[in-house]
């Protein structure tokens, strides 16, 4: 659907990524779909992951282009 809608943008949030069970493996939309890389912004954080409640540092990733438009 996203690949047929080159005007759509794809943000994810993937704070949970390291809270993971069994054999699961995480993949971001734009690993599943390189097609969405240049339009994909992925947030992060470090409060679940490193076992942070209530720390507020967070980053954002993605194609240079769409980094640039966001600063």
């Amino acid at each position: 659907m996203l690949v047929k809608h080159p005007h759509v943008w794809v943000l994810t949030d993937d704070m949970y990524e390291h809270l993971v069970y069994d054999d699961f493996e995480f993949f971001t939309p734009a690993q599943v779909e390189p097609r969405l890389y240049e339009r994909t912004l992925t947030l992060n954080g470090v409060s679940k992951a490193y076992c942070l409640t209530g720390c507020g540092i967070g980053f954002a990733g993605g194609a240079e282009p769409l980094i640039k438009r966001w600063r």
